[in-house]
């Protein structure tokens, strides 16, 4: 009698425990990552979305096109590409920031890229204005530039908006949010790495420089940086001195390419470098 009634009792016990878990038995189920799935024909970068995105610290509009998968679901946790585009793409059609490199990304039709979120914004402002705005107000031509010096930009801040929307707004995996970026925008990804380490979870910056000086927050990062060494408009010794300062803080995750007899559109290079964007999606934040 004792024993059926222990028996009893635990039964109940661990109905009542089925209960209090939602009738899981444990913890909610984790959201998944997305399966990449080849897909039959490249996608045409200029069918991607159009956004405005408005901040209400700012009297600036920061216009974006953004990229959701095909089989979008809120089941599952998607990564985040963010692009910055070069200073010549800069405007407001919404259109000119897609002129190099996305294209390409896109061609590979096995590339994670098709299961993530991604996101290019313009930076307002005019090919050929140098006073005009900027990923980072420095002058392309020294290079080295310290951050407690340039304050952060009016559209770089915009785009960390837009980042935090993104994030309210979609699934996405926070542990894997990537950022790519050219000339202007090479600028931009060290920037944006600098002042947010915590957000990436790698990031390819591309014939820009950065702050060398803060090479420490940048050990635990993965970066493969590229630049060419005969660029004659964003001096190669940026990218050098922010390499050589990671490795002297003690980062190993740090990868460069210097492309020979290359002058500054080195980034068709980058975006064909095979595995690269492989590379870059299989990084996750360190805790």
């Amino acid at each position: 009698m004792k024993k059926k009634l222990f028996a009893l009792i635990l039964a109940f016990t661990l109905l009542a425990l089925t209960a209090c878990n939602g009738g899981g038995g444990g913890n909610t189920p984790q959201k998944k990552d997305p399966v990449v799935t080849p897909v039959s024909e490249a996608f045409d970068v200029t069918d991607m979305m159009y956004s405005i995105y408005y901040s209400d610290d700012s009297d600036m509009g920061l216009p974006y096109r953004f990229y959701l998968p095909a089989d979008y679901n809120e089941d599952t946790a998607y990564p985040v590409f963010l692009f910055l585009h070069g200073a010549g793409e800069r405007g407001t059609d919404n259109e000119a920031q897609l002129r190099n490199v996305m294209q390409i990304l896109f061609n590979d039709l096995d590339s994670p890229i098709y299961q993530s979120i991604v996101i290019v914004p313009q930076c307002p402002g005019y090919h050929g204005d140098p006073d005009d705005y900027k990923w980072v107000d420095t002058d392309w031509e020294q290079g080295d530039y310290r951050v407690g010096d340039v304050p952060e930009s009016e559209p770089m801040k915009l785009v960390v908006g837009l980042l935090e929307e993104v994030k309210a707004d979609y699934s996405t995996n926070e542990d894997r949010y990537y950022v790519m970026g050219l000339s202007m925008g090479g600028y931009g990804t060290w920037d944006i790495i600098i002042r947010n380490t915590e957000m990436f979870a790698g990031a390819v910056p591309i014939c820009g420089a950065g702050d060398s000086s803060a090479a420490s927050r940048l050990v635990n990062l993965p970066i493969y940086a590229f630049h060419g060494d005969k660029d004659s408009v964003v001096p190669v010794e940026g990218t050098r001195a922010m390499v050589a300062a990671i490795k002297a803080a003690g980062g190993t995750l740090i990868q460069y390419d210097e492309v020979p007899n290359c002058d500054h559109n080195c980034w068709n290079y980058a975006a064909e470098k095979e595995g690269l964007i492989d590379w870059l999606f299989a990084q996750r934040r360190a805790d």
